[in-house]
C-alpha cells in the first residue's frame, strides 16, 4: 500500500475480501472520522498516515461494474456500457443511473473508466 494524501480515493480489498472505495480525510471530515478508532485500518499495521491527523473511511463496497451505490438513496447503480453514439462529437456513449431515485451521471463520457471515476467521486 502506498502513501495517500488527504482527499485521495482508491480501491482496496478489505477483510471481507471485497473491493471497497476508500478515502483519506482529516479528522472530523467524515462519518466516524473523529479519530483513529473510525479508520478502516484501526487495529492493524496498514496505516500509512505518518502521524498525520487523518483517517481512512470506507465509502462502500464496489459492485461487479466497479461502482459505488447511489449517493442519495444507496440503491445499486445501473451501468450502461459503451454503445455507438448518434452524436458525431462523442465516439461512444455510456452512463450510470439510479433506478430508484433517478440520479444520472453525465452521459457524455466516451470512456467507461472516466464514467466510473466520476460516479464514485460524486457527493450526495
Amino acid at each position: 500500500m502506498g502513501k495517500h494524501n488527504l482527499g485521495d480515493q482508491w480501491v482496496a480489498v478489505l477483510a471481507d475480501g471485497k473491493n471497497h472505495m476508500l478515502k483519506r480525510v482529516a479528522f472530523g471530515e467524515g462519518p466516524d472520522s473523529a479519530n483513529c478508532d473510525g479508520c478502516v485500518w484501526a487495529g492493524n499495521d496498514n496505516c500509512d498516515s505518518n502521524d498525520m491527523p487523518c483517517t481512512t473511511i470506507d465509502l462502500g463496497e464496489l459492485d461487479e461494474n466497479g461502482l459505488l451505490p447511489c449517493p442519495f438513496c444507496e440503491a445499486k447503480a445501473d451501468f450502461t456500457p459503451q454503445e455507438p453514439s448518434h452524436n458525431p462529437a462523442i465516439t461512444n456513449f455510456c452512463s450510470v443511473s439510479c433506478p430508484r431515485c433517478g440520479m444520472v451521471e453525465d452521459v457524455c463520457f466516451d470512456d467507461e473508466n472516466e464514467l466510473r471515476e466520476a460516479w464514485n467521486r460524486r457527493n450526495a
